[in-house]
């Protein structure tokens, strides 16, 4: 079968240790990615605004979108239907679906609504675009393909491939050669540096002192 596991029981350890650590990586780039996916621009269905008093916005209604004027009177840059309210005490979103602007105004110029009363309400941040999927999910598309790709190279490159299982194999090996140190050869080793540093910081301190003393009483240092 072509894509039967290579060699099984082979270089166990260096095989599963590189599998761990390939994950990693494949784990960090699907965070990257994930913060990445915000970037992605987003076709819009709709657009949504904010505003902070009592509005009589209802679905289906019909309200007009004003721009900002020095005047006082505020141009009328488009029109958009209402989809849906989510109000309450004294502030409210609405989100508004198949705007039709007038020339080449655009969502960002748009600065108030009027509602089919004729009530004016401030937009609060600007008017938003609603996009046609929640970003979430392209956060999670671009998490789920990450990490689906990365478990197939990882199967393929340390179970299948016979290249780098081969050399996996070779380097596990290689490995059982190496003449490791004993926990008491280390823990010797491990004293002896601690020893030697000890050691040495004590002479450099003894020789800054002397070196210290010796410029002070000849007026080249103030201590």
């Amino acid at each position: 079968m072509a894509l039967a596991m290579y060699k099984p029981g082979q270089g166990y350890w260096t095989r599963v240790m590189t599998a761990v650590f390939a994950g990693v990586l494949v784990m960090a780039a699907a965070a990257w990615l994930y913060q990445q996916a915000l970037l992605v621009p987003l076709p819009e269905r709709a657009w949504s605004a904010s505003y902070r008093v009592a509005a009589d916005f209802a679905q289906g209604q019909r309200v007009e979108l004003l721009g900002e004027s020095a005047t006082g009177e505020r141009p009328v840059l488009g029109t958009a239907t209402v989809e849906r309210v989510e109000a309450s005490v004294g502030s409210g979103t609405v989100t508004m679906a198949s705007p039709q602007m007038v020339g080449s105004a655009g969502r960002i110029q748009v600065q108030a609504l009027r509602s089919q009363s004729g009530q004016v309400v401030a937009v609060n941040g600007g008017v938003l675009g609603v996009p046609v999927i929640d970003r979430i999910y392209v956060q999670g598309g671009f998490v789920l393909v990450t990490v689906l790709f990365g478990a197939f190279l990882i199967v393929y490159f340390v179970a299948i491939k016979k290249g780098s299982v081969d050399f996996l194999i070779a380097t596990d090996g290689e490995m059982r050669k190496v003449n490791w140190s004993t926990r008491k050869d280390v823990l010797n080793s491990t004293w002896v540096v601690i020893g030697a540093s000890a050691l040495l910081g004590l002479f450099l301190f003894g020789f800054d002192s002397v070196f210290a003393s010796f410029f002070d009483l000849i007026g080249v240092l103030d201590i």
